[in-house]
């Protein structure tokens, strides 16, 4: 049955609480525009607590903390960073500014990880970190991947965009690398239209990740009463959140736990109905049921004959349910050939990227909705 355009069905569509609301209406009165506001030390500090690591920085985008993440890293030209092709380009891009090269590698089938045995056969002497996706918010390897690191005396970086609240053996998902990057783009879970936060769990590196953030000064040295004035010290960048941002997120993570419960009651509900329906449609996804602490980012299938992905999301559009498709490789793109370089071949990664397919999921999408959508897919390949 199709459905008039008002009634169409959003991928994703943010969660705005009231408090988020009331929040940004306090800040825009005050005209506190800037970053390092009060909403902006309160989020920090409540995401450096419930995750446990030694420091977060808001940002203003998940893109700049990893930027900011690759230079503490200490990259620099003639150095190697083993990571997944299948990932949005910042993560390279990240890596390329250092002058850098990144090492593309192939992921793990059933969990899109980094496959653990492709990232130990293409490290060399020359490679200085890994960068490991959490993609869909979830990672079944990163305990290995952060052995592989420490044995091998390399930095482990997480790019954690997606993950923010998910947990693997009880351990935040963000706390494994010396350091992280969480999103808050209109997509994710928590979502501001842009944003993000760098993690730093060496302590060792919390003040020079300041000076990264503040346009390269110590700031906020002066700020604590540490120093008179401040100076510039370094090459950085303004990277902060705006503080009116700061104040819609601060809404958000005091909902993160409902959140994360109304996203996981669709996540599961997706998984019954496709799972009992006699289709060819792949669930690569079992792992966050059968280990929990996923914050059930996002809900794909995988088609298992990929020229049938393109006349299913035209088929769902029609109806007035949106899907998408999600990254391509980034070693078959003109920047990847440019700026990286690949070790073997990349099946899984070209295979997955060919048959994805994201469905709508987010708070405020109904189990009715859940319903229909499964039932449309039905009627697609019944067709």
């Amino acid at each position: 049955m199709e459905r008039a355009p008002d009634k169409r069905i959003p991928l994703c569509k943010p969660f705005l609480p009231k408090r988020s609301l009331a929040y940004l209406a306090d800040t825009l009165e005050s005209g506190a525009m800037g970053g390092d506001g009060p909403h902006g030390a309160w989020c920090e500090d409540f995401i450096r607590e419930r995750i446990g690591a030694a420091m977060a920085l808001l940002t203003n985008s998940a893109s700049s903390a990893l930027d900011i993440a690759c230079a503490l890293a200490g990259l620099a030209p003639g150095d190697e960073v083993v990571m997944s092709s299948f990932t949005f380009a910042s993560t390279a891009s990240a890596v390329v500014k250092t002058g850098a090269t990144p090492v593309f590698v192939d992921i793990d089938p059933a969990t899109l990880d980094l496959d653990v045995d492709a990232c130990e056969a293409a490290i060399t002497e020359r490679t200085r970190a890994i960068i490991a996706v959490h993609y869909a918010g979830q990672s079944r390897d990163i305990e290995a991947l952060a052995a592989l690191a420490d044995a091998r005396s390399i930095r482990l970086i997480e790019d954690a965009a997606q993950a923010f609240d998910s947990r693997k053996s009880g351990r935040a998902l963000g706390t494994f690398g010396a350091l992280a990057a969480f999103s808050f783009q209109q997509s994710k879970n928590l979502a501001v239209g842009e944003g993000g936060a760098l993690i730093v769990n060496d302590a060792r590196l919390v003040e020079r990740a300041r000076h990264l953030r503040d346009k390269g000064t110590d700031r906020h040295e002066m700020q604590v009463g540490a120093k008179p004035f401040y100076s510039w010290v370094e090459i950085g960048a303004g990277c902060q959140m705006p503080e009116p941002l700061a104040a819609l997120l601060r809404g958000q993570l005091e909902q993160a736990d409902f959140i994360t419960a109304q996203r996981g009651r669709l996540w599961r509900r997706y998984h019954r109905n496709l799972r009992a329906m006699k289709i060819p449609l792949s669930l690569r996804q079992t792992k966050i049921e059968e280990e929990s602490g996923s914050n059930y980012h996002l809900f794909h299938v995988i088609c298992d004959d990929a020229s049938t992905r393109a006349p299913l999301m035209n088929y769902l559009s029609e109806r007035g349910i949106s899907s998408a498709f999600h990254f391509i490789p980034l070693h078959s793109s003109p920047a990847g050939a440019r700026y990286g370089r690949t070790v073997g071949a990349l099946p899984v990664t070209d295979s997955v990227s060919a048959g994805l397919l994201r469905l709508p999921l987010f708070v405020g999408l109904t189990e009715g909705d859940v319903d229909h959508i499964c039932e449309t897919i039905g009627d697609f390949f019944a067709t």
